[in-house]
């Protein structure tokens, strides 16, 4: 009588796994976002500048005197060029030349036919330089994943670095190889369509409270949106979240160090003691096993410390790039 009942049983779960699954692919398909060709006619309508390179259409911002230092500013995975909306003024009031661009397959830029990885997006910079003909060296500024991208450009083209700043940087002082692999089938895809949009919503109702008007706040939550809705939106995301992507380039960040060690270039590291992604705890190791490494801590600030918390943010930025 056992097997019968365990048979019942189990057909009954599998059944229950198939329903589930089968709502979850209903659900999957109708949260289809993107409506919209990131074409000529849609770039006509959008702010900001737009210059072709090698890859496509880059979107970008140019501020500040034109004989003044150029600060390069490099945004995360999430929101694009906006993030940086807090730290245009202080910088170019202060003298220098702020390039903030978006990066391919976010913002406003093209989203590319061929596959993301840190060598087309080291290039992007390299080729947008060129295009500005700027021949300086620059001052890097990355958040989060945008970290990762200046720290490989500065790796590769150290002659056109001066100085990298570090702000959120889940992968600087970490052990590569305990880095976990998590591949469940259609789970990335499901939580890229479905899942990220209420959860950055959600977020992004404990940032309400940092903005100065209501206007800036919605201006803000529109860019960071509106740039899902344009077709290839979903795959770069997808891409930029492998860990191809992510782990490219780990001897990147111990060349910096020796770098700034030899007095090379600069390396700062600014962190939010509220941020999960490196406990303070590696902070404090960075400024005892590498002296020559500059860091700076941001109380009560947690990932998004550029934003929430952009006048103490503004201020220690500012200080070493002066100093």
């Amino acid at each position: 009588m056992k097997k019968p009942k365990l048979k019942k049983a189990f057909l009954i779960i599998l059944s229950m796994v198939v329903f589930l699954f089968s709502v979850l692919y209903v659900v999957y398909l109708f949260s289809y976002n993107e409506t919209r060709e990131l074409n000529d006619s849609a770039r006509a309508q959008l702010q900001g500048s737009f210059i072709k390179l090698s890859q496509g259409y880059t979107h970008y911002d140019l501020q500040g005197p034109e004989n003044g230092k150029l600060v390069v500013l490099c945004h995360g995975a999430g929101p694009a060029l906006q993030i940086w909306d807090k730290q245009i003024g202080p910088l170019t009031y202060a003298g220098y030349r702020v390039l903030r661009y978006d990066r391919y397959g976010s913002g406003y830029s093209d989203r590319l036919k061929s596959d993301y990885n840190i060598d087309v997006f080291t290039s992007q910079i390299v080729e947008l330089l060129e295009k500005l003909q700027v021949k300086e060296p620059i001052i890097v500024v990355g958040r989060s994943f945008g970290s990762k991208i200046v720290s490989a450009f500065a790796y590769k083209y150290p002659e056109k670095v001066s100085k990298v700043i570090l702000t959120a940087s889940g992968l600087f002082m970490f052990n590569y190889e305990k880095f976990p692999r998590f591949n469940l089938p259609f789970f990335k895809e499901f939580f890229i369509r479905v899942l990220s949009k209420p959860l950055m919503e959600s977020r992004l109702s404990e940032y309400r409270q940092y903005a100065e008007t209501e206007e800036e706040f919605e201006n803000f939550r529109t860019a960071l949106f509106d740039q899902l809705t344009y077709k290839g939106s979903e795959d770069a995301i997808k891409q930029i979240l492998s860990y191809d992507v992510i782990l490219a380039y780990p001897e990147a960040y111990q060349f910096l160090i020796e770098q700034s060690g030899k007095k090379n270039l600069g390396l700062y590291v600014i962190w939010g003691e509220e941020d999960k992604v490196l406990p303070l705890k590696k902070l404090s190791q960075i400024e005892t096993k590498y002296p020559s490494v500059k860091a700076a801590s941001i109380k009560g600030a947690d990932h998004w410390l550029n934003y929430t918390h952009y006048r103490e943010f503004n201020k220690v930025l500012l200080g070493y790039l002066n100093s």
